[in-house]
């Protein structure tokens, strides 16, 4: 039986999971908690077999949390489970180190099936979002320009986002548990990093960003 931990702030949404994850006679959740912090701690004692961390966590990114685990703990395997589109996050979690990624909206057998392929120490993805990087990879034609969106943190492009779905400062705050101030400063380094003068500038940007990037990955 293998040893699962979740990290997700929603209760709701977490024990849901637990149900489903723990229908299965393979797997076990022997830990869960909602912060970055617990989650090390837990994840140092424990020793899970596989770690489930969702994006947006309100202490910090869900991405810091799996690089902190795999600079410690370089055959950690960890699924990335969140609201947010694949075509945003799925390639940053590999990055981080996470073996998988799979979007909250997507059915409850792929997340099953994720953590079967996980636990074979394979990495698990929807076909599209394979496809999208096997052709990157060994597409003939290679854009090898970086684009100013590469140089945001986890954090900043979580926080831009949230600004192409057209939210607000406060309701940003709020949904990240974060101060006003600090989304605030979020927004500045983004603006920084982009070479925007304005936050209408950046509104503009955001939306325009979100349609150019799901439009290519249609």
């Amino acid at each position: 039986m293998h040893k699962i931990m979740l990290v997700d702030d929603h209760p709701v949404f977490r024990n849901g999971l637990k149900t489903l994850i723990t229908s299965d006679p393979d797997f076990e959740v022997v830990a869960e908690t909602d912060n970055t912090s617990e989650a090390f701690g837990l994840y140092e004692s424990l020793k899970p077999d596989i770690c489930v961390v969702d994006v947006t966590l309100k202490d910090s990114s869900g991405l810091d949390l799996v690089k902190t685990i795999r600079d410690r703990h370089s055959d950690a395997k960890i699924l990335v489970l969140s609201m947010h589109s694949e075509d945003f996050y799925a390639e940053r979690a590999l990055k981080a180190g996470a073996k998988g990624y799979v979007m909250k909206e997507q059915a409850s057998e792929d997340i099953i099936n994720a953590l079967r392929a996980i636990a074979k120490d394979q990495i698990y993805l929807s076909q599209r979002m394979m496809n999208r990087l096997f052709s990157k990879t060994y597409g003939q034609k290679k854009d090898l320009s970086l684009s100013p969106i590469d140089s945001l943190t986890d954090r900043e492009l979580e926080v831009l986002q949230m600004i192409s779905d057209g939210k607000s400062v406060k309701e940003i705050a709020f949904a990240l548990g974060l101060s006003h101030k600090t989304v605030e400063t979020h927004r500045s380094h983004i603006m920084h990093k982009l070479g925007i003068g304005t936050s209408n500038e950046l509104l503009q940007f955001a939306i325009h960003w979100k349609i150019d990037h799901q439009a290519k990955n249609a």
